[in-house]
């Protein structure tokens, strides 16, 4: 069974994080997005994609329970207004075995990624484009700050 962080050293290299600034799990409390997520991963050009990782039925269903989430099943274009217009593309990241399950739970405006058994990444279903929000250099160097830190802070 995969971990949570085996499954973010994935996603980094799906983020490119050689090209991108990628930050693991960005806090909700980060003035730039209103919500809790895995994985952040930022272009040179300012865009932002994000990343859910579930690696368990029982987690996949409680992110329903979130306010972020219900939100965009309730009234998507509300939900999406409220918490994700600073993204362009937000991905759920699941097991293989997990993608019946996701596909019934997760909103269709969201990309769907799963591990294969080779533990690659695979696109089983590509996103919706968000928003064109684009980062601005201070945005950008505040999320590069709080992502170091996590290299040091425990």
């Amino acid at each position: 069974m995969l971990t949570t962080r085996e499954v973010e050293l994935k996603i980094a290299r799906h983020g490119k994080y050689l090209q991108n600034i990628v930050i693991p799990r960005v806090q909700g409390s980060y003035k730039y997005l209103g919500f809790e997520t895995d994985m952040l991963s930022i272009t040179k050009s300012g865009y932002a994609t994000g990343y859910e990782i579930k690696v368990s039925a029982g987690d996949l269903r409680r992110d329903l329970k979130k306010p972020h989430l219900m939100a965009v099943i309730t009234d998507q274009q509300s939900g999406l207004n409220q918490y994700y217009k600073r993204l362009k593309y937000f991905y759920y990241v699941v097991p293989k075995k997990l993608l019946p399950l996701a596909e019934s739970i997760v909103p269709g405006c969201f990309g769907l990624l799963y591990v294969n058994e080779d533990n690659r990444i695979c696109c089983h279903r590509w996103p919706e484009r968000l928003f064109n929000f684009k980062w601005d250099q201070s945005m950008i160097l505040h999320m590069a700050h709080l992502g170091c830190m996590k290299l040091y802070h425990k």
